[in-house]
């Protein structure tokens, strides 16, 4: 019986990660695509996760007093790994 359990956890879990972010968009910005070709219907979702994800970033920025300038605006430069 355990085993049993477990696996619904895992695949209940899996799931509840899946859908998550499709229910955060929708109760943002709306369930409906209104476009009647799939590759317009594809472009207004990928706006609305687009939108969504720049909200999300704002929100964190204010909520948590982040400092929004560029690292070469204070003075240091990027580096990458080579």
């Amino acid at each position: 019986m355990t085993e049993r359990r477990e696996g619904f956890d895992w695949d209940h879990h899996a799931r509840s990660n899946s859908e998550s972010p499709f229910f955060a968009v929708k109760r943002r910005l709306g369930e409906p695509v209104n476009h009647h070709t799939r590759l317009a219907r594809l472009n207004e979702l990928m706006g609305k996760i687009l939108a969504y994800n720049i909200w999300v970033i704002t929100r964190e920025i204010y909520v948590h007093n982040i400092d929004r300038a560029c690292p070469s605006e204070r003075g240091r430069s990027l580096t990458f790994p080579r």
